[in-house]
């Protein structure tokens, strides 16, 4: 696989993340208030701290979000998280790819 067609897939995943995220955002907020201020009032752009993000990422990597019992919630962050993954393995495959090449 070439760096350019991984770099587009990547380009692709990250816009699929910006919407998932987008919607996670909008679920937690009206239908989690508490969790939302427990994450420390999230937003998708403005004022959104890194210590809110940090909590938001441990919040999914760590599959809290299954102790919601919210089957849309669930599957969302399930998206989310497979996502993180994938992102993570595509990264590390262009690093190598990028470093083979030299």
């Amino acid at each position: 696989m070439s760096n350019g067609i991984i770099i587009i897939v990547v380009g692709v995943l990250m816009l699929i993340g910006l919407f998932l995220n987008v919607q996670f955002h909008k679920k937690i907020k009206a239908d989690h208030p508490d969790l939302w201020r427990e994450l420390g009032s999230p937003t998708v752009f403005r004022n959104s701290s890194r210590k809110s993000r940090s909590a938001i990422y441990r919040y999914i990597i760590g599959k809290k979000y299954r102790d919601t019992n919210d089957p849309e919630l669930i599957r969302l962050c399930d998206g989310i998280r497979y996502l993180y993954y994938t992102l993570y393995i595509l990264f590390g495959v262009l690093i190598i790819a990028i470093f083979l090449k030299r």
